[in-house]
């Protein structure tokens, strides 16, 4: 008989909580994507938009957007009797998922492994540790996956990815 983990359903964020950070995240994007497009002129020149314009107001209506969510997200009543929205073991489950693609985020862009080789190590984690597939399968998959993707953008598309070391090793870099 399976026993019931009482931290499990244990609340660990309100709908209101994550409606405030989600609006805040937004609101963070949007300034981000503005702070950029300033970096270029972001007005209307002789021969049309210059190179910021568009994302400068694309950032603007996201910011926009953003600050309405959060003001509805801090003073909406309806948070009132709102029951929680996540909890330990919801939490779980969204953390086994986010984790890979942090991996593979962490792996490409900050030890510059590139992306086929990131993209190997994520697809080997996610079907062995949440899939549960095989070993042979696993490999099979994430190897044939990033040779699918070299042959698509790198030969047919002449479109290159981001590759690091292994790929200088191998000489297809």
């Amino acid at each position: 008989m399976e026993q019931h983990d009482p931290s499990a359903s244990r609340a660990l964020a309100t709908r209101r909580t994550l409606e405030v950070i989600a609006a805040a995240l937004a609101l963070a994007f949007g300034a981000t994507i503005i702070l950029g497009a300033l970096e270029y002129r972001i007005g209307w020149g002789e021969r049309g938009p210059e190179p910021g314009y568009f994302p400068f107001w694309m950032g603007m209506i996201v910011v926009v957007g953003a600050i309405g969510a959060l003001f509805e997200a801090l003073f909406a009543r309806r948070h009132a009797d709102a029951p929680m929205a996540i909890n330990a073991d919801q939490a779980r489950r969204v953390a086994l998922f986010l984790l890979p693609m942090l991996g593979f985020l962490v792996l490409a862009l900050i030890f510059k492994l590139g992306l086929y080789v990131a993209m190997v190590a994520y697809m080997l984690t996610v079907m062995l540790w949440q899939g549960r597939y095989r070993l042979p399968a696993a490999l099979a998959v994430s190897f044939g996956t990033a040779a699918v993707f070299y042959f698509m953008f790198e030969l047919w598309l002449h479109v290159p990815l981001m590759k690091g070391p292994v790929e200088a090793w191998l000489g297809i870099h």
